[in-house]
């Protein structure tokens, strides 16, 4: 999920079935922005959560989070993110 760097507000999210090991590729792009008035631009926060229930409305213990050392300029390729912390 991508969070505009100055509000923190949700930008754009995308799901991702993890079918193997890591590290899973992953992409964002403009057809994954949360609202039509909104663009996947500028600066943003990279995070993602490894979801045990599988319901990305939930966060639960033992779920798995992190995030992108640095904000993020979009366009960006080769986006790092590393899983550090458990809910």
């Amino acid at each position: 999920m991508a969070r505009n760097a100055a509000t923190g507000s949700l930008v754009a999210v995308v799901k991702v079935q993890l079918t193997g090991s890591f590290p899973v590729p992953f992409k964002l792009t403009g057809g994954d922005v949360m609202h039509s008035q909104t663009s996947l631009a500028g600066k943003v926060k990279v995070e993602a959560r490894v979801d045990k229930d599988n319901d990305a409305m939930t966060k639960n213990p033992g779920d798995v989070v992190g995030e992108a050392k640095e904000l993020v300029s979009i366009p960006a390729s080769n986006v790092v993110i590393t899983l550090d912390r458990a809910l």
